[in-house]
Parts: C-alpha cells; structure tokens; sequence
C-alpha cells in the first residue's frame, strides 16, 4: 500500500513543482518583454492607435518609459502635436488601478483649434457636470519647453512646469513656472470631477502691463485667489507697482464671476490707490487718484457703474508734465 500511495505522492508534488516552475519562468519571460521595445510597440498599437493617436519615432519599453520624436492627435477640427516627448512611469502602480508618471516632458506642444462655433448655444453656456477619470492619475514633473494654441483662441506660453494629480474626484494641479508675453506666475488649482465641481485657483506673477503708446510698460506685482464652484465663483485680486516703493500705484479686484450665465460678470469692485496718469499717457497730468469704482447689474439687465475717485495732486490737464 506504501508503494502506490508514495508514487502518487512524489507524482503530485512533481507535478507541483514543473507548474511552478513553469508559472515562474512565464514571469519572468513576461517581466524582461516587457523591457524590450517590442513590448512598446505593442502597447502603442493596441491602445494609441484605435484612439487616434499617431507616434512617430517611439523609443523604449513598458516598464522604464519612453521617448517620441512626435505625438500627434486630429479630430473634428482640432489638432495636437508634441514635439520631443519624454515620459518615464512607475509600471507597479497600475496594479493598484493608478497612473504614476514620474516625468512628462515635452520640447514643443502645439494645439490647433478650427472648429466651427456651436449652433447650440444652450450647450456653450452649459458648465461641465463630469470631469472625472476611470483612475487615480499623478504626474510628479510636467515640463513643455513650448506650448502655442492658435485659431479660434490664440495662446503661447514657455517655461511650463509643474505637477498634477487626480484622486478622490479632484484635480489638483501644482504650476510652478510659466513665462507668459506679459510676465511670468505661478499657482495652485484644486477643482472638483463632479458638479458643482468645487474651486479654489490661487495665483502670483509678475507682469508687464504695456502702456499706450507702445514704447513703455508697467511694471506689477500681482496675486488672485478665485474660490466657489466652477459656474459660479469669487475673485479676489490685488496688483501693485514693483517700482516707487510706499508711493507704489496699487489697486484691489473684488468680484464674483459665473462664466455661463447670460451675465458672466453680475458684480465687481475695484480700490485704486496713487494712479498717476502721466504714468499711463505720456500727454496726461501727474496725477494722485484714489477710490473706488463699482459694477453693479440693473434690474431689467445691464450693469451699471458707479465711481467714486478723488486726485490728491490736482492741477490743469495741459500743465502736468
């Protein structure tokens, strides 16, 4: 009895033992494809190509990134294309259902709008209700050398950098760096997946305000803080002249914004503090003005402003110079 009993059982454990041995060699098989660059070709035609994605120029593997001469995406009108593409991700991660780039860079992105306007305009003044995505998605480092949208909405900008994240139903976007015609900022946004997708959009810059004329400019120092929900939100800004130290023209925004309605801008306020307009118009007067200035809507639609500012160096207009 012995003998037919341990036969099986050394049969058993055998037979155990090839099936884990073989299960192993597959993974390990699997582990080293998947640091080949046909394992990258692989993934790009299966998942980049039936959504339209074109690559030119991939080099890599799945599982330590990769690098594209060009990625471009077309459709109904609207173009993308990156130029000099790095990305580096952290494969493990999609194990826990999460997207982790450790690094997305690009020397050039250039998006080209040419849809033609909407002829629904209930949809163009319809916020988004759902902004969600089907996994947790963090970028540690996102870099674009250059960013250029032209057509319906014209746009450049340099030196991007920052990080983003999305889990839990919320965006969080960290800007670091962006150097814009006008100056430069940086800031923070959260923003809410889900209406009424709540918001809170923090920002500092330096900027360059051109002045009449074309031949000067003036220099601010600005901050804003928007908060509420994404139809409906609150402004807070304030900008000061980074030259005249305490004599400094400054100025603060106060206003609430609801980019969808039939009325975007229902309220603002405004302070102004030591506005020289000689500053502003070569031919103007020196002036001290101080106030405040309001929008405020009318019942029957509309706005209305009210001003109230006061000069502090009054003097005749063709004398101030």
């Amino acid at each position: 009895m012995n003998g037919p009993v341990h036969q099986a059982a050394r049969f058993v454990a055998t037979t155990l033992l090839v099936l884990l041995l073989l299960v192993l060699g597959a993974a390990a098989a699997l582990y080293a494809w998947t640091g080949t660059q046909h394992s990258l070709d692989w993934a790009l035609g299966r998942f980049a190509q039936p959504l339209g994605v074109t690559v030119e120029g991939a080099r890599g593997s799945l599982r330590t990134g990769a690098t594209a001469e060009a990625v471009s995406w077309d459709a109904e009108g609207l173009r993308a294309r990156a130029a000099g593409v790095d990305i580096g991700w952290h494969w493990r991660a999609l194990i826990e259902r999460r997207l982790h780039l450790s690094h997305l860079r690009a020397d050039v992105v250039e998006v080209v709008d040419e849809r033609p306007p909407s002829q629904d305009e209930r949809t163009e003044r319809a916020p988004p209700q759902d902004l969600s995505l089907p996994l947790a998605v963090q970028v540690d480092e996102l870099r674009i050398g250059r960013l250029a949208l032209t057509g319906n909405n014209a746009f450049e900008a340099r030196g991007i950098a920052g990080s983003y994240r999305y889990e839990q139903a919320e965006h969080a976007a960290s800007l670091s760096s962006i150097e814009l015609p006008q100056g430069r900022a940086s800031g923070e946004l959260r923003l809410g997946a889900r209406a009424p997708m709540p918001l809170d959009l923090r920002l500092r810059g330096e900027a360059s305000a051109p002045l009449p004329g074309g031949q000067r400019s003036l220099p601010l120092s600005v901050e804003a803080h928007a908060q509420g929900e994404l139809a409906d939100f609150r402004v807070e800004a304030r900008a000061v002249g980074t030259q005249g130290g305490d004599t400094a023209p400054r100025g603060t925004l106060r206003a609430r914004v609801m980019p969808w309605a039939d009325m975007p801008l229902p309220e603002a306020h405004a302070r102004l503090e030591r506005i020289d307009l000689a500053a502003l118009l070569p031919q103007a007067p020196r002036t001290r003005l101080s106030g405040e200035a309001a929008v405020v809507p009318e019942p029957g639609g509309g706005w209305r402003i009210e001003a109230d500012i006061a000069n502090a160096e009054p003097g005749p207009w063709d004398k101030g110079m």
